[in-house]
């Protein structure tokens, strides 16, 4: 089974103050520069989080994930369309995400915006027959940190 680590990005901040606290960093202004780095930086390693003491990084490292899924497979529907992402998520099992681009305006032109799908769920419990979430049936819902990781992976993937 492969390592499962907590993902930071699921964490309020009192949560993360009270993981903080377990490291030995009691300083409360520490878990806002976190909740900085993850919410407004976007910080994909903890390496990033320069104004943290190196010690502090290299502990969360060990500790803790800010990105708890890779990509494995991309597919797209044609140019400019619709785009799958299968995503494999610590434990292995996989999900997938959608990104929906705008419908063609009056004018033609297409909006920049972007609708996403993300999933709350690995496989589920309907089976409905069309519908390949449910071939294997339910396994377990995600954890808040699963389904934020989904945003983050598409914002980083749709530019």
């Amino acid at each position: 089974m492969p390592t499962v680590l907590p993902i930071l990005s699921g964490y309020t901040r009192a949560e993360l103050a009270t993981a903080l606290a377990e490291l030995g960093e009691c300083r409360s202004f520490r878990a806002t520069q976190v909740m900085e780095w993850i919410w407004e930086k976007r910080a994909t390693s903890f390496e990033q989080m320069s104004n943290l003491p190196p010690a502090l990084r290299a502990e969360l490292a060990k500790r803790y994930t800010l990105r708890p899924l890779t990509i494995v497979r991309r597919s797209q529907s044609g140019a400019g369309s619709t785009r799958k992402l299968l995503c494999q998520m610590q434990d292995g099992e996989l999900v997938e995400m959608v990104l929906i681009p705008a419908a063609e305006g009056s004018a033609g032109a297409r909006s920049s915006r972007l609708t996403l799908c993300v999933s709350s769920q690995v496989g589920c419990a309907f089976g409905c027959k069309f519908c390949a979430s449910g071939l294997h049936g339910f396994k377990r819902n995600l954890s808040t940190g699963e389904i934020i990781g989904q945003i983050f992976a598409a914002e980083h993937e749709s530019g």
